[in-house]
This record gives C-alpha cells, structure tokens and sequence, in this order.
C-alpha cells in the first residue's frame, strides 16, 4: 500500500479534492441506490410472480402513467434546488434558503393541481386513454404519490446540492429496508391495488426522511422567515432554468408514455407490455449508475463552471465512468439475457432480445444524461431543450413505424428506445464540439 501511495499516478489521484469528493459521493450514493432501487426492482419479481400476466402489464402501465404526471407536479425543481443551493452554499447562504423557500412552495402547488386533475380524470385516463376501466381506483390511489414524489425532489435536490450524499444514502436504505415488507404484503393480500398501496407508503416515508434531514442540516443558516414577495427576484431562476428542465421532462417522459399506449393497443398489447416492463426495470437498473454519478455530476460541474480546465476534467472522468461501466454490464447481461428475463417467469423468457436491446440503450441514455448535466451547470437548458425536441420527433417516428404499423411489440418499442437515444447522444456530441460552450468564461 506504501508503494502504491508513493506512485505518481496514485499520489495523484489521493491528492486531488475533485477525484475524492466524485469517489466520497458516488460510494454513498451508490449504497443508497443498491437499497431503494434494489427493492423496488425485486417488489417488480414479487409482483410479476403474483400478478396474472396482464395484471402485471396493467401494473406497469400504471407506473409509466404515474411517471409521465410526475413531470408535471415535480415542474423540474428538484434539480433547480440542487443546480443553484450547489452553487450559491457557502458564498450566499440568504440566496440559498430563498432557493429553498422558492423550490418548496412551488412544488406544492405544482403537484397540488395536478393531483386534482388527475384524481378528476383517471376515469376518462382508464377507459378512453388505457382501454382499462378497471383500474380507475388504483390510479386514483397512484394520484397521491404526485405530490409526495414532487416534494420528494425538492427536500433531495436539496441534500444534494449540499452535497450531504451520505444523508441521502442513509434515507434510501432506511425507507426501502423498513417498508418492503409491507409492500410484498399488501401484493399478497390485495393484488394489485395492494402494489399501489406498498409504493405510495414507501414513497411517503421517503419523503419525512428527506424532510427531517433537510431541516437539520439547514437549521444553522435559515433565520428568516420568507414569502413570496421577498423571493421575488429569484424568480428569474425559474424562467431561465426550470421552464426549460420541465419543458425537456414534458418532452422526455410523456413522449416515453406514448411509446408504451402504441405498444398496450397493438395485438396481445398488455401482454407484450408485461415483457417490455420487465426488460425495463433491468435498463433501469443498468442506467442507476449513471443517475447515481449525474446526482454528484451537477453541483461539481455548477461550483467549476468558470474554470474551464476543471470543468473538463470532471466532464471527462464522468463520462468516462459512465460509458465503461453501463457498457460492461450491458455486455454481462446479454450473454445471460435468457437467464435474466426469466426470473420473471417461464413467459417472460422469450424477451431476451428485449432486454438485450433496452441494456445496450443504457449506455447511450447514461452519456447523454452526463451530457444534459453539461448544459444545466452551464445555464444552458433551452438549448438542452432543442435537442430533446429532436430526440421526441425521432422516438415517435421509429415507435409509430416498429410498433403501429408493423406490430414488431415489445422488440419494436425497444428498438424504437435504441435508435433515438443513439442519434439523440450523437447529436449531443456534435453540438457540444461545434458550440463554445466548453469555452466560455
């Protein structure tokens, strides 16, 4: 170990503060992650070995619809906390606590209205939209978890722009440790209105952790008292930063849905759906990585966006992480993508080419998510905002062709994912070398 301190490279890498500080964060990140992703991933299996085929299509369905909501509650300011408390903590603490304040109040009454709306309309959503009309009371159910989940990203936008990753991680593992046993529970008792029942309470005690950790670790600096009238100048935050993130969410996420209503209405639709989910929560927890590197990504790129030097390198080494990882792993898991896919069931064993489509998407979706973090630290998101309009227009073009008009199913859906984040991370790239935005001051 001496030898090894002593080396060049390694001396190197145990004096630099940026090295440590990315390796600090994304270990407890990464701790957090393995627990509250690990145990909504195998209350997935659980569920996907209770349920009925097509009730745990239905399951699946009703998460992507919750998903798509969720962008409109949330409103994108879970990362406008973490973007400007990262920024501002320790030069301006009175900015910080407007950010807070702002953020906080924001969320609740994004997510309050569109909890009314969607608690008015999940009859029409099950009947009309999801051809289910079955299902209107577990959506009714799933309303609750907008606003828990909005201000859930704002109390975690802001441990993080704080950079309290261990806090973080803490709760994560907490909350999904405690709660799993009552979501295999209420699955066994009430089906799948009790899937329903099991995510909102763990969504729910999520969030009093993130609250309580929050006011402790901003209880030394929060003295005043705000409203509205005296945050009003930060205001413009919300123009020039959230307005394009939300805009980008709305883009990304419903655009996504409408992949899956494409896939649920084409022959043996639900049934195709339940082999597509589960391909997915395994590209969902190829992409953790990624996300988990992106949360440390943001206020590292947001305190060295004027040092460009600085702010290269930890664009580079995230980049780097991200694209060797989600690849080795994407690589692992086709050559077991049988053996994968069938811990769901014997059904689900023939969607091996499914998941091995959606793991190698994982690699681009985890770069350009790097790359979006790029142009937020840089206040550069309407332009974000134009290369995800692109990445819209691609991915309804290829999932209208592979699975409306040539009823490919799930394989179609997948391939629809591959092509448009592949062309949506090459084109990132090629804005990103012919623009100077690497290069401003």
């Amino acid at each position: 170990m001496k030898f090894l301190r002593k080396s060049y490279y390694i001396n190197k890498y145990f004096n630099n503060k940026t090295i440590i500080s990315f390796i600090n964060g994304t270990i407890w990140n990464l701790l957090g992650a393995l627990f509250s992703r690990g145990i909504l991933f195998f209350l997935t299996i659980v569920a996907a070995r209770i349920l009925e085929v097509e009730t745990f299509g239905k399951f699946g369905i009703i998460k992507s619809t919750v998903n798509t909501y969720v962008l409109f509650a949330s409103f994108g300011l879970g990362i406008t906390a973490t973007k400007y408390v990262s920024e501002f903590f320790g030069t301006d603490n009175d900015k910080v606590q407007k950010i807070i304040f702002l953020t906080k109040w924001f969320a609740i009454l994004t997510s309050g209205f569109t909890f009314t709306l969607f608690l008015f309309f999940s009859g029409y959503i099950s009947s009309n939209v999801l051809n289910a009309p079955e299902i209107k009371i577990e959506l009714q159910l799933a309303s609750m978890i907008l606003v828990i989940v909005a201000l859930n990203g704002v109390y975690s936008g802001v441990l993080i722009g704080l950079k309290k990753f261990k806090s973080l991680a803490i709760n994560n593992t907490i909350g999904g440790f405690l709660t799993f046993p009552l979501q295999v529970y209420f699955l066994y008792e009430w089906g799948l209105l009790g899937a329903i029942l099991g995510l909102l309470i763990y969504y729910l005690f999520l969030l009093l952790l993130n609250i309580y950790s929050t006011n402790k670790q901003t209880k030394d600096f929060i003295k005043v008292k705000y409203n509205f009238s005296l945050v009003k100048p930060e205001f413009k935050i919300i123009k020039k930063f959230t307005v394009p993130v939300f805009l980008t969410n709305l883009l990304v996420t419903p655009i996504m849905w409408f992949g899956s209503i494409f896939l649920v209405n084409g022959v043996n639709g639900y049934s195709e759906n339940a082999i597509f989910e589960g391909a997915k929560q395994i590209n969902q927890l190829v992409i953790f990585i990624p996300f988990i590197i992106s949360q440390i990504t943001l206020p590292m790129l947001s305190s060295e966006k004027k040092n460009d030097s600085k702010f290269n390198e930890i664009m580079r080494l995230n980049l780097f992480v991200v694209g060797v990882s989600t690849f080795l792993i994407a690589f692992v898991l086709s050559i077991f993508s049988s053996h994968v896919m069938k811990i769901y069931g014997t059904f689900y064993e023939e969607g091996n080419w499914v998941l091995i489509t959606m793991v190698f998407t994982a690699v681009f979706m985890g770069l350009t998510n790097i790359l979006g973090k790029v142009y937020a630290s840089k206040d550069k998101m309407w332009l974000n905002f134009k290369l995800s309009i692109l990445w819209a227009v691609e991915f309804i073009i290829l999932s209208h062709i592979l699975v409306k008009v040539y009823d490919l199913g799930a394989i179609g859906l997948a391939a629809a994912y591959f092509g448009s984040y592949t062309l949506h991370f090459i084109q990132s790239v090629i804005l990103l070398r012919t623009s100077k935005l690497l290069h401003e001051n």
